[in-house]
């Protein structure tokens, strides 16, 4: 017999149809399926149960996350695509010149101004 090239991959085969047929057993029970005439003691169940969750993950353990390589520029690199874009669109520039003068106005206290600029450049 030849030997086996990735045992790994067959347990976890075989991990796969357990859980399966654990599944299938609990379906059972669940819906009171007489076609399959086995016993179904409160034990019996109750380790299936903590079987499945071993070998199946819930939703709640599964995280997943999102890394944004715009987090890992550097300054200068930062800089550059800005250059890039208000060389592009010079009009960009002058919208965030009137942003930063309306943030310095709220900061000030000046809110009322603060919000007829900003206004303004929402309009433009």
């Amino acid at each position: 017999m030849a030997a086996r090239l990735n045992t790994a991959h067959q347990d976890s085969v075989k991990d796969k149809i357990q859980a399966s047929q654990l599944v299938n057993l609990l379906q059972d029970y669940a819906l009171a399926n007489k076609r399959r005439r086995q016993r179904f003691d409160t034990g019996r169940i109750k380790a299936a149960e903590i079987l499945l969750a071993r070998s199946i993950p819930t939703l709640s353990t599964v995280e997943q996350t999102l890394v944004d390589q715009r987090d890992k520029l550097s300054e200068a690199e930062v800089l550059a695509e800005l250059q890039g874009l208000f060389t592009a669109k010079p009009e960009l520039l002058d919208k965030l010149i009137e942003l930063r003068d309306a943030a310095r106005l709220v900061q000030e206290g000046h809110e009322t101004v603060a919000t007829a600029q900003q206004a303004k450049v929402t309009a433009t």
